[in-house]
């Protein structure tokens, strides 16, 4: 069974998502008639069952797999053990694109505070969850706390990682990003300038979080009316996008979209 949980998380990686799924669920079923329902076996394919449900674009199945998912966990290894904690953030991310933004931060604030109790504030999956908590809280329309958060999370990210670590430039790029939302475009238009060729150097140029720094700052720029320069930028980073990505990605079509809304060319 081990054997097989791993083959299907390779067909899931691969892109398999509805497949995995079915062998996932096919497979917790099975193993927690042989072997109990708490066995760390079982409550493995639930939770890669319930990542593929999200990733399938059931945001709300997911949230209520992850959601029973964090109740067994609990009830097995206490609320602060670290697979609990796994699960609880991941019930946070689901919650939140199931559209209920605020019990994704209420979620998320959870997992910090038992985060920070477990493993201490600097720890990697202490700083993913408290950059998170700030993403959801910029998407529930708190933006100036967001922005308190992420300054925060990437300040120690800094600290624990380095300066020019990927997770801490992620966090770096989203500050700024979410800095020009809530109010103070010209300063993250700057630092996002800034930031970009370090992002460049450090991940490569086509990297995908190469590719999102470019398109946050035409966003930015389109959202200060500066148009033109949104699509001078979103023209050369549609065709890097379509090289890279497909046109059919998501984060491809919503800049063919960004450009279309400039005026420089209709949606293809």
């Amino acid at each position: 069974m081990t054997v097989r949980l791993h083959e299907t998380r390779l067909r899931m990686e691969e892109g398999a998502v509805a497949a995995a799924l079915n062998d996932f669920t096919e497979l917790a079923d099975q193993a927690a008639e042989a072997l109990g329902t708490g066995h760390a076996l079982v409550l493995d394919a639930r939770s890669h069952a319930a990542l593929c449900r999200g990733l399938a674009g059931d945001a709300v199945g997911a949230r209520d797999a992850c959601a029973a998912l964090v109740e067994m966990l609990e009830q097995r290894h206490g609320p602060g053990h670290l697979l609990t904690l796994s699960a609880l953030t991941d019930l946070g991310r689901w919650a939140g694109e199931a559209g209920d933004t605020h019990a994704a931060v209420d979620i998320y604030l959870q997992a910090v505070a038992r985060l920070e109790s477990a493993v201490g504030r600097l720890h990697r999956d202490t700083l993913i969850a408290r950059h998170n908590l700030a993403y959801w809280r910029g998407l529930a329309g708190e933006r100036r706390l967001a922005v308190e958060e992420f300054t925060a999370a990437a300040e120690d990210a800094e600290r624990a990682l380095g300066a020019d670590h990927p997770t801490t430039l992620t966090y770096r790029v989203n500050l700024s990003f979410w800095r020009g939302l809530a109010g103070e475009p010209a300063m993250a238009l700057a630092e996002l300038t800034e930031l970009q060729p370090r992002v460049d150097r450090v991940l490569g140029a086509d990297h995908p979080r190469a590719l999102r720094t470019r398109q946050q700052r035409a966003e930015l720029l389109e959202r200060s009316g500066d148009r033109g320069g949104a699509a001078t930028l979103l023209t050369s980073l549609l065709a890097d996008m379509i090289r890279v990505q497909g046109s059919g990605h998501p984060r491809t079509r919503e800049a063919a979209e960004a450009l279309a809304r400039c005026g420089e060319r209709e949606i293809r």
